[in-house]
């Protein structure tokens, strides 16, 4: 009969340990990061993996814009300025006879919010796609 109780016992406290708290993520779904999320600084991509401004001659040149997170920014690559997906597209286009200039603005641990806090200041290039 103990075990009995034992077992049932055990059993009501693990349904009430799995039901939802009041704040779940299906109430809110976009609740605002940690406080130690919300200041952190994400790793940026390497300078040389975010190409220079056209120069006033390359009218013709279509710039792509690449925003996202390491995987954009071409985290833990050897080179990720030649080897991160952005640079691997502008090259390809490049062979393919486009003129492409690709924008790498990508950041390693970048979130929703961080990007959302930053998207202006990046469209502030003006890039055509």
């Amino acid at each position: 009969m103990l075990r009995l109780f034992v077992l049932l016992a055990s059993l009501s406290l693990l349904t009430v340990g799995c039901d939802r708290p009041p704040s779940s993520s299906l109430e809110n779904p976009d609740p605002e990061p940690p406080a130690a999320e919300a200041n952190a600084e994400p790793e940026a991509a390497p300078a040389s993996a975010c190409t220079a401004p056209t120069e006033a001659g390359d009218d013709d040149t279509v710039t792509v814009l690449f925003f996202g997170d390491s995987l954009t920014a071409g985290f833990g690559l050897a080179d990720p300025s030649a080897d991160a997906y952005p640079a691997r597209i502008e090259a390809r286009a490049r062979e393919a006879g486009w003129s492409v200039r690709a924008v790498n603005a990508g950041v390693s641990g970048e979130t929703t919010a961080g990007g959302l806090r930053r998207i202006e200041w990046v469209l502030d290039g003006e890039p055509d796609v």
